[in-house]
């Protein structure tokens, strides 16, 4: 039985977790409210669980232990939303095709670290969500391979997640767990990120050779 239990919970979650990155890559709706509220109900699930399992305490003691997680993940969104109106992203966007002249492979490595960048900041799926759109307007423009480029800033957002408490809310949650602050977490991850990071470009620039030609 616990076993059922533990497979429909993890099936829920999923399909929560599914639904709310569709409203957030389709921007059918607003993307705080649908983090918001899909933050909230998996919460709620996890406290029906622990109910089911244990004390009315436990579960309280799980809300108020969890909150800043979640106020963490609405506030990252608002953020985003705020700059990404600003336009500043896509003057940065500008500015590196100047910078780069249409050069395939520079234009890859730079967008690979200002994702980087990014995401030590901003968090990695909303850097996602920010770049994809840029990147395929400038491949369009500069009429460049798509694949390359995204696959580049997936790896990268992956990685800036590790990089700092705020790059990530799962990141977030372990150092507060252990109870690491920020530059505890940097400075136990942050050199391996930035040493990854040199493989990833280098991998992605091996694999696609051809393509970046």
């Amino acid at each position: 039985m616990p076993n059922l239990s533990l497979s429909f919970f993890s099936l829920l979650s999923l399909a929560v977790l599914s639904i709310v990155y569709f409203f957030l890559i389709s921007e059918k709706l607003n993307k705080v409210i649908v983090s918001m509220l899909g933050a909230i109900f998996l919460i709620f699930m996890q406290v029906f669980r622990t109910l089911s399992n244990s004390s009315q305490e436990n579960a309280f003691q799980f809300i108020s232990h969890n909150l800043d997680v979640l106020f963490f993940v609405i506030g990252m969104m608002i953020l985003v939303g705020i700059v990404r109106d600003s336009g500043l992203f896509e003057a940065i966007a500008i500015w590196i095709v100047k910078k780069v002249r249409g050069n395939p492979r520079l234009l890859l490595i730079t967008l690979g670290y200002l994702t980087l960048l990014m995401t030590t900041f901003f968090s990695n799926i909303p850097t996602i969500l920010i770049m994809v759109p840029i990147i395929l307007i400038l491949v369009r423009s500069l009429k460049l391979p798509y694949l390359p480029y995204l696959f580049t800033i997936v790896m990268m957002a992956n990685l800036g997640g590790a990089m700092t408490p705020i790059s990530d809310p799962t990141t977030y949650y372990q150092a507060k767990t252990v109870g690491l602050g920020f530059l505890e977490v940097v400075s136990n991850s942050g050199m391996i990120v930035l040493l990854l990071s040199v493989v990833t470009i280098l991998y992605t620039l091996f694999i696609f050779r051809k393509s970046l030609a």
